[in-house]
């Protein structure tokens, strides 16, 4: 039932197209999926503003440098700057949430160096980092366009809040 331009009831009747297919709502699965990849991209844009340059980014990553400053955030007694820390937690965190995009949380041994060969890692050149950055960044992309034409959905309409830990719709 409907009202028409002069709010008098009728009904509004929508002829059945052979073959056509309507998409299903998303289920607790993919929405959570969705939250995991906007969380994603929120880290990834949390990295580039903790180091916006790549001066800021040798500072804190490297083969030699990623390893000393892993061993600062272990020592007692050895101050850490803040901003460091809080790089290397969401480096960490953006590899756990690539994995369960990427495998819904259960893998090999084998499948988990793959996966990890592609992200960024606090032990690798700032170019690499970057190029890294990148490539995930891309790969996460690739994965909504996926889910979108899957689901109708798309994880672009939605924010995540890490203080709740939930997806909110994106202010228009």
């Amino acid at each position: 039932q409907t009202v028409d331009a002069q709010g008098n009831p009728g009904t509004l009747i929508v002829p059945k197209t052979p073959v056509a297919e309507f998409a299903a709502p998303p289920t607790g699965a993919q929405r959570q999926q969705t939250a995991e990849n906007a969380a994603v991209l929120t880290g990834l844009n949390r990295l580039r503003e903790l180091a916006p340059t790549t001066g800021a980014l040798s500072a804190w990553v490297g083969p030699g440098q990623g390893r000393v400053n892993a061993l600062k955030l272990t020592t007692p007694g050895v101050d850490v700057d803040p901003q460091m820390a809080e790089f290397f937690a969401e480096t960490a965190a953006i590899k756990n949430r690539m994995i369960r995009a990427i495998t819904g949380a259960q893998m090999s041994e084998p499948e988990a160096k793959r996966i990890m060969a592609q992200l960024p890692d606090i032990n690798q050149k700032p170019g690499v980092f970057l190029a890294r950055m990148a490539a995930t960044e891309r790969n996460l992309e690739a994965l909504n366009a996926a889910m979108a034409a899957k689901t109708g959905t798309d994880a672009t309409e939605f924010d995540f809040n890490p203080a709740t830990g939930q997806l909110v719709p994106r202010a228009r």
